[in-house]
């Protein structure tokens, strides 16, 4: 990994369980049938989960659930966890935690999880900054111990220390990807050029008012937040407390990197608001039927149940119908490349100047991609013919553009083309 850094370097704890199937498992096919429960599981299922939990209400909680069960704008459940998923489930219960004040009762388990919230994916930071200001009020207002205080955040610390170690010798930012302007470290300028595409972009006006609109037709539940204003008095600190965290973050979320329009993004603050709106239509006890009829109906469009029974019904028949090899070459192209490499029985690099999904290389395998890889970005940019020395590490070159100079022409002229997978091109070398 130190090596190959990609993707990798962005690794966070959910992955050292998201890679035991890829690292125990053969079958590529089978691994990413566990990888994607995975995700499911500890993310969108036990996120439903935990608030039917808090809710505890029998007419509120399984909408609730519904609700919290489909978070994205454009796909259906399950198919749409990703690591957003489970850094949303820990997002949930560590704010739970601190709204009902069980951090008294739980300190040891409230720090680990203020620690483990960014350790699962870096822009958890944008969830620890709202909930540890709430901490430190109900400091001030007495609801929790100095000591419990203290004790919470040198476990936060403790708990957070091993990945921003790891970030810090992989790229030299121990925040990484978050702040590579202000904290290069060892990246090389085709690594800052692709990352900066994604991180910390200048928001505009136009992609502000699309952005909230991206947000409240994710989840048209959140169309309700307005009860808060009109309820505010009958409103308990709990629940205003749990929304405020999720509104946080999603603002947070628009200030850092309001750029990036991606629905996976809200996964944290659809859990909490959503949570927050029906903890309030619990405690306000509405009667009326037309009301609860509605919202479930709201809820049912944005879990877009057509949509999963179509793609479950595809997967299914696909699965039945069709070996291992002809399912990934369908919805994974990709791999029809991979089996042209012959690995050798130490490991065999390929050189790539786009690729950098590896996921599914054949053992001894290692991929080195100009834009993520260290050491791998002179392919871009070759000028001095003494750089083509370093192709002696790589046999192999996988290419997409067509850029005029020594290191492209080396590949085309000396290297023995094996096979085409649209624009990208195999070549032995």
């Amino acid at each position: 990994m130190w090596e190959d850094l990609s993707h990798y370097a962005q690794a966070g704890y959910f992955d050292l369980i998201y890679f035991m199937p890829t690292y125990l498992i053969e079958s590529k096919l089978i691994n990413q049938i566990l990888c994607q429960f995975t995700h499911f599981f500890f993310s969108i299922f036990l996120g439903s989960a935990l608030a039917f939990y808090i809710i505890k209400d029998p007419i509120w909680s399984p909408i609730c659930g519904i609700s919290v069960l489909t978070i994205a704008n454009d796909s259906s459940f399950f198919f749409y966890a990703k690591n957003d998923g489970a850094l949303a489930l820990f997002s949930l219960l560590l704010t739970y935690l601190i709204v009902t004040r069980k951090y008294n009762q739980y300190p040891k388990i409230t720090g680990i999880l203020i620690g483990i919230v960014p350790g699962v994916k870096i822009s958890g930071f944008l969830v620890i900054f709202p909930v540890v200001l709430l901490l430190t009020l109900h400091l001030f207002r007495k609801e929790i111990t100095f000591k419990n205080y203290f004790l919470i955040g040198i476990l936060s610390l403790i708990s957070l220390a091993p990945q921003l170690v790891k970030n810090f010798v992989y790229t030299g930012n121990p925040l990484f990807p978050g702040f590579i302007s202000i904290l290069p470290g060892n990246l090389t300028a085709s690594m800052l050029d692709h990352y900066n595409t994604f991180y910390g972009n200048t928001m505009t006006g136009e992609i502000f008012i699309e952005q909230l609109i991206d947000f409240f037709s994710g989840k048209s539940v959140i169309l309700l937040t307005p009860i808060f204003l009109f309820f505010f008095r009958k409103t308990n600190r709990t629940i205003l407390e749990l929304y405020f965290v999720g509104i946080s973050i999603f603002f947070l979320y628009l200030i850092y990197n309001g750029s990036l329009l991606h629905p996976r993004y809200y996964f944290s603050s659809y859990f909490l608001v959503i949570t927050s709106i029906f903890l309030l239509l619990k405690n306000i006890n509405f009667e009326s039927k037309k009301l609860i009829l509605l919202v479930f109906v709201i809820s049912i469009i944005d879990s877009k149940i057509d949509l999963s029974i179509k793609n479950s019904y595809t997967i299914t028949t696909d699965y039945i119908t069709l070996n291992e090899e002809e399912i990934l070459n369908k919805y994974i192209p990709i791999t029809n490349i991979w089996k042209f490499i012959k690995p050798e029985e130490e490991v065999t690099y390929i050189i790539s100047d786009h690729i950098s999904n590896s996921y599914y290389l054949p053992k001894n395998i290692r991929l080195h991609t100009a834009k993520q890889s260290l050491g791998a970005d002179f392919i871009l940019k070759c000028k001095d013919k003494e750089v083509l020395s370093k192709f002696s590490k790589y046999e192999y070159a996988l290419i997409l553009n067509d850029y005029q100079n020594d290191c492209y022409n080396f590949i085309i002229e000396n290297g023995d083309l094996i096979t085409k997978s649209g624009k990208l091109r195999l070549y032995k070398i």
